[in-house]
């Protein structure tokens, strides 16, 4: 093993999902003596909504930040000589890979390499293949809507391959969140793939990093039971990772938050379900003889395994199922319970009325602030100084749609007293489902910019 593959590497993570802040990716690519930053960008939600942009415009679909990151943290990462790592490319990386190459050209960045990563687009395999879906058990044509979009979780493969290109930018779509960090290592240490402890090690530091300020204090406070003295300065976290299966984890000093024993365990246990067969497209992690200590400069983690990886990927397909009319009005002072409750009937009624017009596939009242999380297991009290009524309706009749939104909104005009915060939309409602995919069927490839 060479020395560089000997030596320990940092590793830090830039963006832990597609609202984070690029301030903190420049922080940390700046002070943080990181040689990889990973930038996670997406979930179900993320990812259709990327979907969405590109249907609206084929040359857009990737991340809505990626404008800060070609002029903030591009410069500053060629500076500092840190390598990029992400999924922001979204639902197109080609044209974000392209975006970004032609940024760092117009700056004079001449040591940034791109690198796109493709094949996680599954569309035509899926609507060939009809698959089963998970959440109906039947096959996707049963589905009444129209197949818009199907993209796998793909694994470090080929991030290891264009870090081994000498790319310095890597960006692709659906990379699973912790092979966004597994790859660099790989890269790092010349790992084999299918050695499976050490890939169950890397998904475990991967895992630790992917959710950022999750790990430095965010979603953690839970006065005064669980407290952080102060949110004013947030820091992403990083991690000091050596061969022999330890890694370190730390934030940038001067910075707020808390990074602790406590925040990395309630982060090792999040969206694992299994944390003794926790599949990522690169291996079958085992989390459970996972050591977290405290060690001086922060908290360290080892004792992860794994198994063979899936033959199996998960595969998230979008489906067009019609469009989303909302609405939305306040009440407040005396009585403004009762008048939201009035309001709330005036809307069912005129709902019925709409009915007779068309179908209305769901529909959803909420009183926020009295039962808009809990719905019927909330207790109802016996009034509210402030109520806002929300009400949404699905249909595949955008007019339908908007009906609903609008009767909502007349209650200004003839309906209870004192509304106020009037809000209507329709929205265009892509649901996400998941289904499974041969690895064979997945056809990966990475394009130097």
């Amino acid at each position: 093993m060479s020395t560089a593959q000997n030596k320990s590497v940092r590793i830090g993570c830039g963006s832990g999902y597609g609202d984070d802040l690029i301030e903190l990716a420049v922080d940390m690519a700046d002070r943080g003596q990181v040689e990889y930053l990973c930038m996670d960008a997406l979930a179900e939600r993320t990812l259709m909504l990327a979907q969405l942009r590109r249907v609206d415009n084929p040359d857009l679909g990737y991340d809505l930040r990626l404008e800060e990151v070609a002029h903030e943290l591009l410069p500053m990462a060629d500076k500092r000589k840190v390598k990029i790592v992400s999924n922001m490319g979204a639902a197109n990386p080609g044209a974000a890979g392209r975006y970004l190459s032609q940024k760092a050209k117009e700056q004079g960045l001449k040591n940034t390499r791109v690198a796109v990563i493709s094949g996680d687009n599954v569309r035509d395999w899926v609507d060939a293949n009809n698959p089963v879906l998970s959440e109906t058990g039947r096959p996707l044509s049963e589905l009444p809507g129209r197949l818009v979009s199907a993209n796998a979780y793909i694994g470090c493969e080929k991030i290891v391959e264009a870090l081994g290109l000498g790319a310095t930018v890597v960006i692709g779509g659906r990379i699973a969140d912790p092979s966004l960090f597994v790859g660099p290592l790989v890269h790092h240490f010349g790992w084999s793939q299918d050695n499976w402890a050490q890939m169950g090690f890397a998904t475990m530091v991967g895992h630790l990093l992917e959710c950022g300020c999750y790990v430095t204090g965010g979603n953690f406070a839970d006065p005064p039971y669980l407290v952080v003295p102060s949110f004013n300065r947030p820091s992403l976290p990083f991690a000091d990772v050596d061969a022999s299966g330890r890694a370190v984890l730390g934030k940038l000093p001067d910075t707020d938050g808390v990074l602790s024993v406590e925040t990395c365990k309630e982060q090792l246990g999040y969206e694992i379900h299994d944390p003794a067969n926790y599949l990522t497209p690169d291996v079958n992690a085992n989390f459970t003889d996972v050591k977290i200590q405290a060690v001086n400069g922060g908290v360290a983690a080892f004792g992860a395994t794994g198994l063979a990886r899936p033959d199996t990927l998960k595969v998230l397909v979008g489906v067009d199922e019609g469009f989303i009319g909302e609405g939305q009005v306040s009440f407040a002072g005396l009585g403004a319970l009762d008048r939201a409750l009035l309001a709330q009937d005036i809307v069912k009624n005129r709902v019925e009325a709409i009915r007779r017009k068309g179908t209305i596939d769901e529909i959803r009242y909420d009183l926020l602030g009295v039962n808009g999380i809990h719905g019927d297991m909330s207790p109802m009290p016996k009034d509210a100084y402030e109520v806002h009524l929300r009400v949404t309706a699905r249909s595949r009749d955008k007019k339908i749609a908007a009906a609903v939104a609008h009767a909502v909104e007349y209650v200004q005009i003839f309906g209870p007293s004192g509304t106020a915060g009037h809000r209507r939309s329709v929205k265009p409602q892509l649901t996400t489902y998941t289904c499974f995919i041969p690895r064979s069927a997945i056809k990966q490839s990475v394009e130097i910019l």
